[in-house]
């Protein structure tokens, strides 16, 4: 049974109005594997193609009504078929002729009266290049979705800090803000309360910035964390999460110290 990737195994449209050039040259390709579509009139050959698009087209050129330059152009206009190999087939060796012909889109011209194993070899590397386009063509298109994905991924984790890390930066700016105040209404008295709570705020403010560049951390190592240590990947909200709780933390300390202090209990520290 053929490999897939086997050029032997792929299917060939063969186009001749002369029965006994279709009935010479299908005998000799049926012999090495191919799977044939034969038709005499470039008329059935585009109706077939409709039904089922070949691998590659053999086709003539000298032929009544439809000739082979008009078939070949109604192939490449039709985006089904407009990637599919087309070879023509002539009795004419002009220069002229064959330079017409290739301005319509085929891959490669072959003489009459044709060379079997020429014809053979020709069909076999335009199936090969035919292959790789294709490949190529689909991986160019799962690279382009999984880019989509990272595009989409990242706009989900952007999405999820903003809010949170937001809302923290905003309460902890402010409470720098108040502690500044505080401590210069109050400078002159360190056992005083309120100059506590200024102390307070500026040690938040300081807890969220170590929370952030934390943050920051993270998100640098992240990869090669996961990739050494098979950590489960961390989430923009988690993220989020973990330094929000870290500040309220370091702020329940010192409120803690706070209320032991102004009870007279233990230094401010």
């Amino acid at each position: 049974m053929p490999s897939p990737n086997d050029p032997n195994s792929s299917t060939l449209l063969i186009v001749d109005d002369k029965r006994q050039n279709l009935r010479l040259i299908s005998d000799f390709l049926a012999e090495h594997g191919f799977d044939l579509m034969l038709t005499r009139t470039g008329a059935q050959a585009l109706d077939k193609v409709r039904l089922a698009t070949p691998d590659l087209v053999l086709l003539d050129v000298r032929m009544p009504d439809m000739d082979g330059f008009e078939v070949c152009r109604r192939l490449k206009a039709d985006p089904r078929t407009a990637n599919v190999p087309v070879i023509f087939m002539t009795a004419v060796d002009d220069t002229r002729h064959k330079v017409e012909g290739f301005v319509l889109g085929p891959v490669d011209y072959i003489t009459k009266p044709i060379q079997r194993e020429e014809l053979l070899a020709r069909i076999q590397h335009h199936l090969q290049l035919y292959r790789l386009q294709k490949e190529l063509v689909s991986k160019t298109q799962d690279l382009a979705s999984k880019n989509a994905e990272l595009e989409a991924y990242g706009h989900t984790i952007a999405h999820s800090l903003k809010t949170p890390l937001a809302a923290a930066q905003t309460y902890a700016f402010s409470a720098w803000m108040v502690g500044h105040v505080l401590l210069a209404l109050f400078s002159r008295s360190a056992h005083d309360p309120l100059y506590r709570i200024g102390l307070l705020t500026n040690r938040v403010f300081l807890a969220w910035m170590a929370g952030a560049l934390g943050f920051l951390a993270v998100v640098l190592l992240e990869p090669a964390v996961g990739r050494h240590l098979n950590v489960v990947p961390v989430t923009g909200a988690g993220i989020a999460t973990v330094v929000i709780f870290a500040i309220l933390c370091m702020g329940g300390f010192e409120l803690a110290k706070i209320r032991r202090a102004v009870q007279g209990r233990t230094p401010m520290g």
